[in-house]
């Protein structure tokens, strides 16, 4: 993963699990069905399309 932010010249968010957690919960993305990938879900798509407008800090 660290070599996808490199990559696309972002910064590693400083505690990237705890974000990672978060977007598994709000089910924001999903593993694929043979578990090696994730992917963006459509709830995904909405929320960040939306600019995560109306979703709470401690969701995130």
């Amino acid at each position: 993963m660290s070599q996808q932010f490199q990559a696309a010249r972002e910064k590693k968010p400083g505690n990237f699990h705890r974000d990672f957690n978060a977007a598994i919960r709000n089910q924001w993305i999903a593993v694929d069905s043979d578990g090696s990938n994730f992917y963006l879900t459509n709830t995904g798509y909405d929320a960040v399309h939306n600019g995560f407008k109306g979703d709470s800090e401690q969701e995130r």
